[in-house]
């Protein structure tokens, strides 16, 4: 009888244990069903590539985003229609990926009240019929839109229907008429007013020959970028962007593309 009821006791007791863990990974596996999982943080700028142009940057679904050459004074000239064609593109909290630089990135406030999200003072568009993600149909179109390059350490400035060389920062570029073929005439206090520009590497537009950029050593030993054999300069007296008050001084033109 003792026996009997030994075994009775062992088994409730197993039944028991049995019970315990099935409620215990019941519970634990509610818990992980009802876990919230975490969103992943969306990036609304990051970049993209392809063997013809290099490194541009898209929005977050992968769409291309341009400049506007007309828009050399970081406002933009692009207004009815042309943002038809060309939608602006703006986001309030702005992310982008880890290889771009938050710092560079600003919002501007558009005529038409509009906000418009900006990379190096140039502000950003789609072209509407880019319809897939990478496409860069908007090119070279006008020869004023390019594709929005981190890159780019010259780009094309418009103005007065001329395209001309223009720094992303927004500073023209001048050639000086009283140099000749690969030199520099610009020497001692001129450079002051006149400062060189050297560039290591340069990288434009495809709307820009890259073949045409040389560089030579001026008789003070410095390092000067050419473009068509010219060497390149900036105007002190330009301090805001798209001014060319260079083109004003004797001898002094804008650096034109042919």
């Amino acid at each position: 009888m003792k026996t009997q009821s030994k075994t009775i006791a062992f088994k409730i007791t197993q039944l028991c244990i049995y019970l315990g863990l099935v409620l215990f990974f019941a519970c634990k596996d509610d818990k992980e069903d009802n876990v919230t999982p975490t969103p992943a943080q969306v990036i609304h700028v990051k970049t993209s590539s392809n063997a013809a142009l290099g490194n541009f940057l898209t929005d977050k679904d992968g769409k291309t985003l341009y400049f506007f050459a007309k828009d050399i004074t970081g406002n933009s000239a692009c207004e009815g229609g042309c943002a038809d064609a060309w939608p602006i593109f703006y986001e309030k909290d702005l992310k982008v990926a880890d290889n771009l630089n938050a710092a560079d990135f600003g919002v501007i406030t558009r005529t038409d009240g509009k906000k418009q999200t900006t990379y190096k003072g140039w502000p950003l568009y789609h072209f509407a019929q880019d319809a897939a993600a990478g496409d860069t149909k908007g090119e070279g179109l006008g020869k004023t839109w390019v594709v929005a390059s981190p890159d780019y350490t010259l780009m094309i400035g418009n103005k007065d229907g001329k395209n001309f060389l223009i720094n992303m920062g927004g500073r023209t570029v001048y050639f000086f008429g009283k140099d000749t073929e690969n030199v520099s005439n610009c020497i001692n206090g001129c450079v002051d007013t006149w400062p060189l520009i050297s560039q290591s590497a340069v990288k434009v537009p495809s709307l820009v020959n890259k073949a045409n950029f040389g560089s030579i050593t001026r008789a003070d030993g410095k390092t000067q970028t050419t473009f068509l054999s010219k060497p390149i300069y900036y105007f002190a007296n330009d301090t805001q962007r798209g001014e060319t008050k260079g083109s004003a001084i004797a001898n002094w033109f804008l650096s034109v593309l042919e």
